[in-house]
């Protein structure tokens, strides 16, 4: 989850969270940390 925002530039977290990972809070917490926006799309809606 960490590195697919960094890459990203994004905070996937609600993505991560919506496909049921369930981590520790200080995990969630870290990502917050980074303090990037959140993705300006429904990353679930994304279809090929």
């Amino acid at each position: 989850m960490l590195i697919s925002s960094k890459a990203s530039g994004y905070n996937l977290k609600d993505f991560f969270m919506q496909w049921g990972f369930k981590l520790p809070q200080e995990d969630f917490d870290a990502l917050d940390d980074l303090n990037l926006q959140d993705p300006t799309i429904d990353l679930l809606k994304l279809r090929e």
